[in-house]
């Protein structure tokens, strides 16, 4: 920059002392003289300016140096000057809009190939294709070319007037006092613009490596493709997830990289990012072994400065371990619910013989009175008819409890199933009706009319309203009530089932009424504590609740609330 200052210090030097010689030579002629000092005071004003004003003050001041109506400052476009960028532009009475242009077939273009150019009157003519020149009446035009320190081309300044242009030398002097001072602050703008550019290329240079190596630091699978479906980067983890190094992955294509198969199932998904919307999903990313993992996805737009996407970001995440252990924490449940299911049925143990014996006992009294009726001549065969019948009737009675009792003892996989809530407590209530019995407690049931079907296991589901219905029995056996009620109630509301179970018993004590369902907290001597919890871990499982609470008249209430199934809803 010192050399530029100096060299623009000795030029300016040299043109004012041609100026200063003309003034000299023209003592006599007073209106030359006035406009020169005139011009002297407009260079100085115009050259006070700084920053963006710098240049629009300069065009204005050399118009009126010169007295012309138009004043102009460019910058190359193109290296080669074949375009070229307006930086101010006076028009006459107020600065007019800058653009950028091509110099073919217009005066401009002389100046940049051949240095000063100057046409006092019909430049109009010189020029035929220079439709602006038409349009806007201009008749003289004078310009030379703005140049670095070391001589190389920066753009070009000049004047232009709707009357021939008069006084050549006079106003060629001045206008290169101005030129070498536009040139001057050009050189400076345009080294400060490299130097910025530098300094932001540095930068970039900087967070992009920050950004590699945080990038190369998380957990996931990292990569930017362009809008051609081409990867221009990603980080180490998505080439080692492909068995590749990254610069073998870089500009390759999405669909040579992951397959034409997986390609097209995500070719949705890439659409939808490349309109600007950000897609989140789950699926399987086949790794370099050919073994699939379970992974989530995010397919996020990238904007350029305009707006436009210019292509998006994936981002994956394996999420295998967590898949597995929501597999084992499943199977683990599963299990628990089993063993309280096993437990429960051991409970119940005097209550099921008591079922067996009930139709046992009426198979052994129907089958000897059938023998009876056979020993008769003639034999009654009515008799024997009706001893049958009822025979096969205990018999499939039997055979109903032995079916309910091995469904609940059944260890297997979840079903999903319709299930009718009103008859899975009409079947519980009648496997537990000896139970009920023998405790001294009365079952009322309450169904709501027109009780839509829910989705989930009947098996899962029935043990929670059993295990429900057995801890309502031994409360109200605990407590003072005679006789013992447990109440179940059906019904539907803001588009959930609700079963409710309300005892007269005498309601969770106070050290556990507050969270009666932690594990390993009963009120029952005996208890494993898991019952309540297990049942709880189903129905949430079935996407409901299981509330509890104390009556303030005393006893107990838990309410199940589930879901209504999604084909019955709509």
């Amino acid at each position: 920059m010192m050399r530029d200052e100096n060299r623009t210090k000795k030029q300016l030097i040299d043109e004012l002392k041609v100026l200063r010689q003309r003034v000299a030579d023209s003592e006599g002629v007073g209106t030359e003289r006035r406009q020169m000092e005139e011009a002297l005071r407009l260079l100085v004003e115009g050259t006070t300016s700084t920053g963006g004003e710098f240049f629009s003050q300069l065009v204005r001041s050399l118009a009126d140096a010169l007295h012309v109506k138009f004043a102009f400052v460019s910058e190359l476009a193109d290296p080669d000057g074949s375009k070229l960028r307006l930086l101010s532009f006076w028009a006459g009475t107020e600065l007019g809009e800058t653009f950028e242009y091509a110099t073919e077939d217009t005066p401009c273009k002389d100046v940049i190939d051949q240095g000063l150019a100057f046409y006092p009157d019909c430049v109009q003519e010189c020029f035929p294709k220079d439709v602006w020149l038409r349009e806007a009446g201009v008749k003289s035009y004078l310009a030379i070319p703005l140049v670095d320190s070391v001589g190389n081309p920066l753009g070009h300044m000049g004047v232009m007037h709707d009357q021939p242009l008069e006084g050549g030398a006079l106003a060629e002097s001045l206008l290169r006092i101005f030129a070498a001072r536009a040139g001057s602050e050009l050189e400076r703008k345009l080294a400060e613009q490299a130097l910025r550019e530098s300094e932001q290329r540095f930068l970039l240079k900087i967070r992009e490596r920050m950004l590699q190596q945080l990038a190369n630091a998380l957990p996931a699978l990292i990569a930017f493709v362009d809008r051609d479906q081409r990867y221009q980067w990603v980080n180490d983890a998505y080439a080692e997830w492909f068995g590749l190094d990254p610069t073998q992955i870089a500009d390759r294509a999405i669909r040579d990289v992951l397959g034409e198969k997986r390609y097209s199932s995500l070719l949705p998904g890439i659409e939808t990012a490349l309109r600007g919307e950000t897609v989140h999903y789950q699926t399987d990313f086949v790794a370099s072994t050919g073994s699939p993992h379970p992974v989530e996805m995010s397919l996020v737009p990238q904007y350029q400065v305009d707006g436009v996407v210019s292509g998006y970001f994936v981002i994956v995440f394996d999420i295998s371990d967590r898949v597995n252990a929501q597999e084992a924490d499943r199977l683990h449940q599963e299990a628990l619910a089993h063993v309280s299911r096993v437990a429960t049925i051991g409970e119940l143990t005097a209550s099921i013989a008591h079922e067996l014996n009930q139709p046992l006992a009426a198979i052994v009294a129907n089958a000897q009175a059938a023998s009876r009726f056979l020993a008769v001549t003639p034999p009654d065969l009515g008799e024997i008819d009706d001893a049958l019948g009822e025979i096969a009737g205990d018999a499939k009675r039997a055979g109903e409890v032995i079916r309910h009792m091995r469904d609940l003892l059944r260890k297997g996989e979840h079903r999903e199933e319709i299930v009718d809530m009103n008859s899975l407590v009409t079947d519980t209530v009648a496997m537990l009706r000896s139970d009920a019995l023998m405790r001294k407690v009365s079952v009322a049931v309450e169904f709501g009319k027109d009780l839509p079907p829910v989705s989930g296991d009947p098996i899962q589901l029935q043990q929670v309203v059993l295990n429900l219905m057995v801890n309502a029995f031994d409360a109200v056996s605990q407590g003072d009530s005679d006789p013992g009620m447990l109440v179940i109630r059906t019904s539907r509301s803001d588009g959930r089932v609700k079963i409710s179970f309300t005892d007269n018993g005498p309601g969770f004590p106070n050290d556990i009424s507050e969270d009666p369902f932690t594990p390993f907290v009963s009120s029952k001597p005996e208890g494993l504590g898991m019952g309540l919890s297990i049942s709880r871990s189903i129905i949430e499982a079935h996407g409901g609740q299981l509330l509890a609470e104390n009556k303030p008249d005393g006893g107990a209430s838990l309410r199940i609330i589930l879901p209504v199934d999604s084909g019955e809803e709509n």
